[in-house]
């Protein structure tokens, strides 16, 4: 495999890892606004314990998910999302004009 095809691999690699990353955290904050949603439309006094226990457990599932703000990092140095990807290319571009402007 030549180095060519190599970059090309990784590059593809990349971005579908950096999508999918982007698309769980997006999903990841819906959580919360679908349970408030189902939680409206549960009884406020329900009178069956199982829909006392479903309001709970809504409830706290809502409350976590809209505390704690799921992201993607690569050990912790940077988030792994699509403005990583825009960073990284916006940094190979600036790279490849100054070697293009060294070697005229």
């Amino acid at each position: 495999m030549s180095v060519v095809e190599t970059n090309g691999v990784l590059t593809i690699f990349g971005t579908i890892v950096a999508a999918s990353c982007d698309c769980a955290t997006k999903e990841a904050h819906k959580t919360a606004e679908i349970c408030f949603k189902l939680l409206l439309s549960l009884p406020a006094m329900p009178e069956k314990s199982q829909d006392r226990a479903l309001r709970k457990q809504l409830y706290f599932v809502a409350q976590l998910s809209s505390q704690r703000c799921l992201s993607f990092s690569a050990a912790g140095f940077f988030k792994v999302d699509y403005s990583m990807l825009l960073a990284l290319f916006g940094s190979v571009t600036s790279y490849v004009i100054v070697v293009i402007q060294f070697n005229k």
